[in-house]
């Protein structure tokens, strides 16, 4: 396999990841632990989740992220075109 086409896969894949990582911080506060327990792994969840994020969006590229955030931004996944 390509070295281009796994760090682009891998990069795609930390930023799925981080997704999930931050959906389990709404189930954190009903976990059976002590409070101080929950604070310290939501602490980790929320900084694993951020650098699983941004490392991810640094190897798939900027011209993607670029891409994706036009997306995003313009409305294009919702049915919206943007108006001029």
């Amino acid at each position: 396999m390509d070295f281009k086409k796994w760090k682009f896969r891998l990069g795609i894949t930390l930023i799925l990841i981080s997704v999930p990582l931050f959906l389990f911080l709404l189930a954190i506060p009903f976990l059976p632990m002590g409070p101080k327990f929950k604070i310290t792994l939501s602490t980790v969840v929320i900084v694993g989740g951020e650098v699983m994020f941004w490392a991810g969006t640094l190897m798939i590229g900027k011209d993607v992220y670029n891409k994706f955030k036009e997306k995003l931004t313009s409305g294009e996944w919702l049915g919206k075109k943007k108006e001029d």
